[in-house]
């Protein structure tokens, strides 16, 4: 099951920041292409150069958990 956390809280019904994710766009301002950034085992940071978002997502086939970096 795909998880999103934002501000530290587990969010029900956000395969809309999935889906994005998985296109290679921003969820806030859905430009893309995403900038990748540190990365660690299966998670990567991305970051969106058009309107300064900052993710942390699991990636071992497509995005399954997204975290907003602050």
């Amino acid at each position: 099951m795909p998880i999103v956390v934002e501000n530290g809280k587990l969010v029900e019904g956000r395969g809309d920041i999935l889906n994005a994710l998985r296109l290679d766009k921003c969820p806030d301002c859905l430009r893309g292409p995403l900038r990748p950034g540190p990365r660690g085992s299966t998670a990567i940071n991305l970051f969106c150069d058009h309107c300064g978002s900052r993710w942390n997502v699991a990636t071992p086939r497509y995005v399954i958990f997204a975290q907003r970096i602050k």
